[in-house]
């Protein structure tokens, strides 16, 4: 036990040698640096009027640059300005700049053969301060670029405005493009129908006057199976007078007489309500047979009618699906992923089927490397120059049922 106890105290007087060697070396760095001549006032206001200063000042910010004015200074980020307050020199000649409630004092040391660029950073009650490395750069080159990263941010901005002010007017003229077709085709679907109903009313008033002159006819008919009948029974009182005549003639009784006219009469009464009853008939089914054909005819022309009507809309559409994936093609080759028509339906439902969106990621690169000679107008590509290969490879007319005549946008 005693042996253990030798070895923690051995053990501690050892650490505790280590720690205050590394002290004392911390303390000579910085009795060496503060015995280094700093700026004086004069030197200092020349040195901050004519340099940025860079260094990490351990306020959170990293790497911060300091720009110093008449009477304030600026704490950039990059281009950004994050922080400033004021600054002075003291009654003595110390430079002390202000963080809010917190006055410090900076001690500026320019670099030497032996010695690097110091600061010494000091609060009011630290005696001491602590020592931070920095780099400069020329004020004006300093401000010059931040002037030059602004501009350059002005212009990008203008240049996003302007790009989409450019693209909502296309949108707009696409717009009205696309209303003034579909008024077009609207008007030419309206004279299409107007002028079928037109045909079906004529077809109609034709087959009504047929209708009329088949009722007529059978009238006529009528009226000379009347005027046969008349005939018939004026021939049959002809042939009773004869009969009477020749009775008289061959001295037949009247019994006779009277019996085989009677069974004559009937025969021949039977005989023209059998050719009566035929003709009747035939003509009743010549009737049937031509209001049949008419309702036939009537129904043919309404479903020529239904089926281009149809045929028209499904055409009017297949046009609209065109133009949704050429749209879809030219909002994936400019990269404009925040385009309107990602939010379509249909090419929402696209999204969700794999590989898709990558497909689309690859549409740019597919139709400049499709191309045989693929151009720049003013540093770029345009869409304008690839839309017919975009057309031909990636929404082809033929997978919408249309022809290439149809594609007149």
């Amino acid at each position: 036990m005693k042996k253990i106890l030798n070895f923690i105290i051995i053990f501690v007087l050892f650490t505790s040698n280590i720690f205050a060697s590394d002290e004392i070396e911390i303390g000579k760095t910085l009795l060496k640096s503060l015995s280094k001549k700093s700026l004086t006032k004069e030197e200092t206001f020349n040195f901050l009027k004519e340099y940025a200063i860079i260094l990490e000042d351990e306020r959170g910010d990293g790497e911060v640059t300091y720009v110093f004015d008449d009477e304030n200074y600026y704490r950039h980020k990059g281009t950004e300005v994050i922080s400033t307050d004021a600054w002075r020199f003291s009654k003595l000649g110390a430079l002390r700049l202000f963080n809010k409630d917190i006055k410090l004092t900076w001690k500026i040391k320019p670099k030497t053969k032996k010695t690097e660029n110091l600061i010494n950073i000091k609060a009011k009650f630290d005696p001491v301060g602590k020592l931070y490395k920095f780099t400069v750069m020329d004020k004006k080159d300093f401000l010059d670029q931040i002037e030059q990263a602004k501009q350059a941010e002005i212009q990008k901005k203008e240049a996003i405005e302007k790009a989409r002010i450019e693209k909502k007017k296309k949108q707009e003229q696409d717009k009205l493009v696309a209303e003034q077709k579909l008024k077009e085709e609207k008007s030419k679907l309206e004279k299409e129908r107007l002028a079928a109903e037109q045909k079906l009313e004529e077809e109609k008033r034709k087959f009504e006057e047929e209708r009329l002159a088949a009722e007529q006819k059978l009238e006529e008919e009528k009226k000379k199976l009347e005027e046969e009948k008349l005939a018939l029974q004026k021939e049959i009182e002809e042939l009773k007078i004869k009969k009477a005549e020749n009775l008289e003639k061959n001295k037949k009784t009247p019994e006779q007489i009277l019996k085989e006219e009677k069974e004559r009469l009937k025969q021949e009464k039977l005989a023209a309500k059998q050719i009566a009853k035929e003709e009747k008939e035939r003509k009743k089914q010549e009737l049937l047979a031509r209001k049949k054909e008419i309702k036939e005819r009537e129904k043919k022309i309404k479903e020529e009618k239904i089926a281009k009507l149809k045929s028209k809309d499904e055409k009017s559409l297949n046009i609209e699906k065109h133009k949704l994936c050429m749209k879809m093609i030219e909002a994936s080759f400019y990269q404009d992923w925040d385009n309107k028509i990602f939010k379509n339906k249909i090419i929402k439902k696209g999204f969700a089927e794999p590989g898709f969106e990558e497909y689309l990621k690859g549409v740019r690169m597919m139709l400049v490397m499709g191309s045989t000679n693929p151009t720049k107008r003013k540093g770029k590509y345009h869409f304008d120059d690839f839309a017919g290969m975009g057309m031909l490879l990636l929404c082809p007319p033929d997978s919408f049922n249309l022809e290439l005549t149809d594609i007149n946008y």
